[in-house]
């Protein structure tokens, strides 16, 4: 039985193995078998017995006598130990495979399934919040708004994480079975979201969406900023270029789980989807437009309870377990400034540290939570919703025609900076923005920026939808849902003090009719009212929706007649660095759209009976956009 070399005989290796079970340690058998530790380590780990190696050395008989003499006690009995189990060799293989698919999905987004037992001091869901998952269509995450809105304190955690879901699997990583049929009247949806007609050369070139005379439709659907600020384009088109989504996941059972239910639905309605599929190739082919390119059936993904309850257990321990409100004393109820630039702390230090800010679709707390990325308005969305998590009720959001923060105290009288703005990476977290208003910068709107309600809220992050999937082509599906839930909005009378929604609404109404409602006209129209009266004609993009729609119906006369409202309104601002957005866009208008738009009504068999001349200069420090008209018959 003498071996002292690592290579030991058969029946060596039986005797080692009873040893180990027996409960000696690999010390006592090495000595035993007169062979190497390291041996006898290799024959434990190979047959999977336990772990001896930490264990403490056994004394010997000898050893404990002499020392019950000394003390005095005697120590009770080591325990029988247990013998060892021997794992199959199948179920290490098995393990091997596990441990290899977890490398495979490492990059995939992850969603933890949080315990189901009930928590003292839970931070879950309401039971009427959950009454309403799992979400199968869009009637059902429209009626989970519904409840939400009809609340005084809607819960914008939930409610754009949901958003978040559904926009990253109809937009991002859209997968849709090719044997669900089209429902009566999505054709002409369709065929007004896809095809070169409305989205064509909308990525080509940074100017591209100024530059046609019937300015495109689809450029509030891509604009991921504050609002959808208008239909000239400019921050579109840059999103649409620079913004190319990447694909993310979530783990494999959410996305197996979603594929089976795609399958059911698909599968009941296979025979009829090729005649629909035909019938919405061809049913907007009239008119000198182009056939859409088929984009699919209409499709929502569904999104179960457990996958919420995880995301939103996350967002909020996260939230909750950064900030200590009771270092941050509150007085009568109000927020101090220190505790904002915690929250927003808390935010910025969950973002990625390298990422393009400016890509499309990274605007919910969904982003935010399973990839670590946020545009600058969601980034000061997130704080307001993380304020909520804290119950600071007095923060809300403030919101300019390109540009976001936060008020807050009594009655909203501070303001705060809570993310960047532009290109810049300059740190103003913290600081008021009562220097931009006092340099009359059209950032800060005069001081004649939107204070939001909850509902406002709302609204906003409805409005920052995305539905664009790629440079030509908009989901139907996210078009509906945000014309649907605008309306919900408008109904309850949420949509007053917001033009930017107004005309988002209007945009979509003049891209597909809702029966029973206002036209785009009137919508358009109503903003600008809402502009002038809560806002004293601060408002710039409301002017250029109304100029966008004409030039689109070729209503020139009407046209003008908006742009030089827009030249007005424009006089009040001091040009500064970071009004630059705007300033391109009535760049562009003067340079492009207004002499394609004359030109081509000059061509017109129709033209207009007068003639029309625009100026557009601007001087160093203030832009003046001066509009003359001559009128001859």
């Amino acid at each position: 039985m003498l071996k002292s070399s690592n290579r030991i005989t058969e029946d060596v290796r039986q005797s080692v193995v009873e040893a180990a079970r027996s409960g000696k340690s690999q010390y006592e058998i090495a000595r035993q078998f007169h062979c190497n530790q390291s041996t006898v380590s290799r024959l434990i780990s190979k047959y999977k017995l336990i772990n001896l190696s930490d264990r403490p050395r056994s004394k010997s008989p000898q050893k404990a006598a002499n020392e019950s003499q000394r003390t005095g006690k005697s120590k009770p009995a080591r325990e029988a130990k247990k013998p060892a189990v021997i794992v199959p060799r199948e179920v290490t293989e098995e393990r091997r495979v596990d441990r290899r698919s977890a490398v495979k999905n490492k990059n995939r987004v992850k969603i933890e399934v949080p315990s189901t037992k009930p928590e003292a001091n839970s931070m879950g869901l309401l039971p009427a919040q959950k009454s309403f998952f799992p979400l199968c269509s869009l009637e059902s995450l429209i009626n989970l708004f519904q409840w939400e809105i009809s609340r005084s304190e809607p819960d914008l955690a939930l409610l754009s994480l949901t958003l978040g879901y559904v926009e990253h699997f109809l937009a991002v990583n859209r997968v849709v079975p090719t044997n669900v049929t089209n429902k009566p009247g999505d054709s002409d949806l369709l065929s007004k979201t896809v095809g070169e007609g409305t989205k064509s050369k909308r990525g080509e070139s940074s100017n591209q969406g100024t530059r046609s005379v019937k300015p495109d439709r689809g450029k509030r659907a891509a604009r991921n900023e504050l609002g959808r600020k208008g239909v000239s384009g400019t921050q579109a088109v840059k999103e649409k270029e620079t913004g190319k989504s990447t694909k993310k996941e979530v783990n494999k059972s959410v996305k197996e789980g979603s594929d089976v239910k795609k399958d059911k639905e698909g599968s009941s309605e296979e025979g009829s989807s090729t005649e629909d599929a035909s019938k919405a190739g061809s049913g907007k082919a009239d008119g000198g437009k182009p056939e859409p390119t088929q984009q699919g059936a209409p499709y929502f993904p569904t999104l179960d309870l457990t996958v919420i309850q995880a995301l939103y257990a996350r967002f909020t321990a996260q939230t909750r377990g950064a900030v200590d409100l009771s270092c941050y004393p509150r007085e009568n109820g109000a927020s101090g400034r220190e505790l904002i630039h915690r929250v927003s702390d808390v935010i910025w230090n969950g973002l990625s540290r390298s990422y393009f800010k400016d890509r499309a679709h990274i605007q919910s707390l969904f982003s935010f939570v399973t990839g670590t990325k946020l545009d600058s308005p969601g980034v000061a969305f997130a704080v307001v919703a993380a304020c909520q998590v804290l119950g600071l009720s007095d923060v809300h959001l403030a919101l300019s025609e390109d540009h976001a923060w936060v008020v807050f105290g009594k009655d909203g009288e501070e303001t705060a900076e809570v993310t960047w703005h532009g290109k810049g990476n300059e740190d103003r977290r913290g600081q008021s923005v009562s220097s931009g208003v006092t340099e009359k910068s059209w950032l800060y709107l005069n001081g004649k920026y939107l204070r939001c309600t909850r509902h406002m809220e709302v609204a906003f992050m409805v409005c920052a939808i995305n539905p664009s999937i790629d440079a030509h082509t908009d989901s139907m599906e996210l078009l509906q849902l945000q014309q649907s839930l605008l309306w919900l909005l408008f109904d309850g009378g949420h949509l007053e003090k917001y033009p930017m929604a107004l005309g988002n609404l209007a945009d979509l109404e003049d891209l597909a009719l809702t029966s029973g409602r206002p036209k785009p006209l009137e919508l358009y129209n109503k903003a600008i009212h809402s502009s002038r009266v809560h806002y004293e004609n601060q408002h710039l993009y409301p002017h250029i929706y109304l100029a966008a729609y004409h030039c689109r119906n070729k209503n020139v006369r009407e046209a003008l007649k908006a742009w030089a409202e827009t030249s007005v309104a424009v006089q009040e601002y001091n040009y500064c660095r970071e009004d630059e957005e705007i300033y391109k866009d009535l760049f562009d208008i003067a340079n492009d759209l207004l002499p394609n738009l004359l030109k081509e009504e000059a061509v017109s068999d129709n033209p207009v009976s007068s003639t029309v001349m625009i100026y557009c200069f601007v001087e160093p420090r203030t832009v003046h956009v001066t509009s003359l008209f001559y009128f001859s018959d």
